[in-house]
């Protein structure tokens, strides 16, 4: 469990379980945060529409023909920016499917959804380690490890406590 540290600033409420669509603001920035294997894809792939799903991974294999070749993340991410701001621009609900472990990173896609009056949804799927290494074993690729899983937690441990100082509108948590 993940406490809130007392900051002056009125902490976002966090909520738990599942959601539909139709609970989140509309027009909203929804960024999924989570480590490897924790089922950000499965579920963006079960909740929004394929459109609406902008993937980091997607991105690195549409520019290196490879989702898992990191030499090309910041290319990607890039790519990945210039496409949630022209989206958020014209008012459409734009999911970002990433693992947004850290506070840096989410505080990025924060700020383009402030630049452009939309509200900001963090939606946290808390999976334990051992089930997200157990996903990742069974994935036909894009194998990541239990070493990458791992800092990844650890990423996320470190910078999670906060999350509800950060500036969301909202914040769901999943198990």
């Amino acid at each position: 469990m993940w406490r809130v540290a007392s900051r002056s600033v009125t902490p976002t409420p966090i909520s738990r379980g599942p959601f539909a669509v139709s609970d989140l603001p509309a027009h909203a920035l929804v960024l999924l945060v989570g480590t490897s294997g924790s089922g950000k894809s499965t579920l963006a792939r079960q909740v929004f529409a394929e459109t609406q799903v902008l993937s980091s991974d997607r991105l690195r294999g549409w520019i290196s023909d490879d989702e898992s070749d990191q030499s090309v993340s910041s290319q990607a991410f890039e790519v990945l920016g210039l496409l949630v701001r022209h989206r958020l621009a014209i008012g459409r609900t734009t999911v970002v499917d990433a693992t947004n472990v850290s506070r840096s990173s989410r505080a990025e896609f924060l700020g383009v959804a402030r630049a452009a009056g939309r509200p900001a949804v963090a939606v946290v799927l808390d999976v334990s380690v051992e089930e997200c290494v157990a996903r990742d074993a069974a994935r036909a690729d894009r194998r990541v490890g239990r070493a990458i899983i791992e800092s990844q937690r650890r990423t996320l441990d470190a910078s999670i406590s906060d999350i509800a100082l950060e500036g969301f509108d909202e914040i769901r948590v999943m198990n």
